[in-house]
């Protein structure tokens, strides 16, 4: 998955934020917000891990089960697509 460099994640106060730049911003008008969660699924791909990677790692941080994890990752991955963060 390849990151679209017009989001900048950033931490605000107690809150987890995606800030698009540039066009993006034009294009959503607002700031996305997330939970530490998706904070941290974030990162990981920014890291280049694969999905797969990403709901290993999430579920050891977490001690989270797998199959719960998967679908977390799966559903915050989807939305970071609608949103075009991700390609």
């Amino acid at each position: 998955m390849k990151i679209n460099s017009n989001f900048v994640m950033k931490k605000i106060g107690s809150e987890y934020v995606l800030i698009p730049i540039g066009q993006e911003s034009i294009d959503l008008k607002g700031l996305l917000k997330t939970n530490e969660v998706g904070y941290d699924i974030y990162n990981l791909l920014v890291e280049g891990s694969s999905r797969d990677e990403v709901v290993e790692k999430i579920s050891l941080m977490y001690d989270a089960p797998i199959d719960v994890i998967s679908l977390d990752v799966d559903d915050f991955i989807n939305k970071l697509i609608n949103y075009r963060v991700v390609e």
